[in-house]
């Protein structure tokens, strides 16, 4: 089964859709491996630019956003950060201004923030130090002569990567859309940075009452921080940890990942590159292939990746 694949459409002029719990059908995807047929979740479709779950992290803050009457959206990131683009291009699909305060004081250009400012997105750069400390780096943007026309009482501040409850919400989006088609997988696994969506994900399977199993494949050495996290949410018991398949660490990748993503995609027409998806899509191969995870009511959640 192969999913509807969205027209080709500028991206300026894609709205933002809360609730994609409609198209669940159309980004599930059934793939046949040599152990058997899995299920992909492609998220990877739900916006020509924003990563599948930079979009699921966003959707409870866009609410929130709705709720309370804020006009305008500030957040922190990266000069390659995924969310800077992601939290530009949803501020302007929904009438908003967004301000990203940008790690790093050396003039910085390359696609991620090109793409980011071309949504409108204002970038108030700040030195390391001073963006290890969030309130100081908000200080900071307050200070600037470029900010001082801006309502702060109606501005929705997002932590980095858009962590935090209503990071969550999305999550329950996604297996409220399994539901409505009788999916009730009986594993998940996906790329994990930070935990944020194994939690929201573990969180979500718990209030609907699912016994599925969340496989997060770290894509960087972080693994005891990413356990942390998901301890606080009480979550711990309902995730486990594949490691193994971050290789050199973050963004770094070898001959070998690249051709497999290469391969990968040619066989089963989805795209998949080897800083996020690449390494979760390896682990799930490589463990399919030594029996070590059994095919049957697998789900591979697509979750997007670079740009």
């Amino acid at each position: 089964m192969r999913p509807e694949i969205p027209p080709k459409s500028d991206p300026a002029r894609v709205p933002w859709d809360p609730l994609p719990a409609h198209r669940a059908g159309s980004l599930l995807q059934s793939i046949d491996l040599p152990q058997g047929t899995i299920t992909v979740q492609r998220d990877d479709l739900l916006h020509p630019l924003i990563s599948g779950n930079k979009w699921r992290k966003l959707a409870g803050w866009l609410r929130s956003a709705d709720i309370h009457n804020q006009s305008t959206l500030l957040t922190y990131g990266g000069a390659f950060s995924n969310h800077l683009v992601a939290t530009a291009c949803a501020a302007q699909a929904t009438g908003r201004r967004s301000i990203g305060i940008l790690r790093g004081e050396e003039p910085m250009d390359n696609p991620h923030l090109r793409i980011a400012r071309d949504h409108g997105m204002e970038m108030c750069q700040v030195s390391r130090a001073i963006y290890r400390d969030k309130a100081a780096a908000l200080d900071e943007v307050r200070r600037r002569p470029a900010f001082e026309n801006v309502d702060w009482s109606r501005v929705l501040i997002i932590p980095e990567g858009g962590c935090g409850p209503e990071g969550f919400v999305g999550f329950h989006d996604l297996v409220a859309s399994w539901q409505k088609v009788g999916l009730q997988p009986a594993a998940v696994l996906h790329a994990s940075a930070t935990a944020t969506t194994a939690t929201g994900l573990a969180l979500a399977l718990e209030e609907a009452g699912f016994p599925t199993i969340v496989l997060a494949v770290p894509v960087l050495h972080n693994k005891s921080a990413q356990q942390e996290f998901a301890a606080a949410h009480g979550v711990t018991g309902r995730i486990r940890w594949i490691t193994g398949y971050e290789g050199a660490g973050y963004a770094k990748s070898t001959p070998a990942l690249q051709e497999f993503c290469q391969d990968f995609t040619a066989r089963h027409g989805i795209p998949c590159e080897p800083v996020y998806s690449g390494k979760a899509l390896h682990a799930l191969t490589h463990l399919l292939e030594t029996g070590a995870l059994s095919p049957e009511g697998l789900v591979f959640l697509h979750t997007g990746g670079v740009l």
